[in-house]
């Protein structure tokens, strides 16, 4: 009985033993695991493979960093909402029932008819701006309370449509559109209003050159060079090209005509008042026409490339 006891108490230090050896072959691969790392190519779009670079080992432990670093940012990225737009009657009444009844209630008792979920500060913001309004005109009521326009306000105001309309007829006539041309005409639109506008002449008014980029770029004009009448060919170019030279060839053959009389010509434009190639039209546009001033010469030149002398 004894020595039966004495062996099953050595069994059992014995398997103690194991089990701690194990646990600490346990402890020892997972040291190593975490010391060297996976090189495996990273399932991430873009990145690069670690075995293919000169120091696997780094390029592996930035991988892991980076598509860390990007699953956070994708969990933490929350989809914009979309604004809702309501009509001037809309806003009106929505203000009307806040005031009412207040924001949570009007929320949930008009986001059916607006046909989207309401929020109460959207609601209550509407109401304020609505409670302004009625003490600015001096009214208990109103029917249309419109969105105002957000932003700072135009500087010419009104002439600002004005200045518009007079730089698309000027692009459209094939004037140059630039930055001193749109100064100019907004100085001649305000002294025709009123001269004393101009801060040149006591008033607030500046027209300066970073208000006249400003007002190029909402437009949406940008610098262009100008296209010429040449760029405009037609879809079947090559065909009537190949027909007319097959008419010379035939007509050269059938009356025997020497190559001294085959005469070529062209006509091309000098300019008389230097004007520049570069304007300002609308982003996108394919053909930007300029208006010159010149004079049409001709030159001439037979098949065996002899300049003909202009005739007096």
């Amino acid at each position: 009985m004894d020595r039966n006891l004495g062996t099953v108490i050595q069994s059992l230090r014995r398997l103690r033993r194991v089990r701690r050896e194990t646990a600490t072959v346990y402890n020892m691969f997972a040291w190593l695991k975490r010391a060297n790392p996976s090189l495996k190519p990273s399932t991430t779009p873009g990145l690069p493979n670690p075995m293919d670079t000169k120091n696997p080992e780094a390029t592996a432990a930035a991988n892991r960093e980076v598509e860390r670093v990007i699953a956070e940012s994708a969990s933490r990225k929350r989809k914009r909402g979309t604004y809702g737009h309501y009509s001037p009657e809309m806003r009106a009444k929505i203000a009307r029932v806040c005031v009412e009844v207040g924001a949570s209630k009007a929320a949930r008792r008009l986001s059916a008819e607006v046909g989207r979920e309401l929020n109460e500060s959207t609601v209550r913001s509407i109401k304020n701006s609505y409670t302004k309004e009625l003490k600015r005109l001096g009214k208990d009521s109103i029917e249309n309370f419109p969105r105002k326009n957000t932003g700072r306000p135009l500087m010419l105001g009104d002439l600002d449509d004005q200045l518009k309309e007079y730089t698309q007829n000027l692009r459209r006539a094939g004037g140059v559109v630039n930055r001193l041309v749109v100064q100019g005409a907004a100085r001649g639109l305000v002294a025709r209003k009123d001269r004393s506008l101009l801060v040149e002449h006591g008033g607030h008014i500046r027209i300066s050159k970073p208000w006249a980029n400003s007002f190029l770029r909402r437009m949406n004009f940008v610098k262009r060079k100008g296209t010429k009448a040449a760029r405009k060919v037609p879809q079947d170019f090559d065909q009537t090209r190949d027909d007319f030279h097959q008419r010379i060839e035939d007509i050269v053959r059938e009356n025997d005509i020497p190559d001294e009389l085959v005469v070529n010509w062209d006509q091309t434009g000098i300019n008389v008042v230097p004007v520049g190639g570069w304007t300002l039209a609308e982003e996108g546009s394919r053909q930007v026409c300029l208006f010159a001033c010149f004079i049409d010469i001709f030159i001439c030149k037979t098949v065996l490339y002899t300049l003909l002398m202009p005739v007096k």
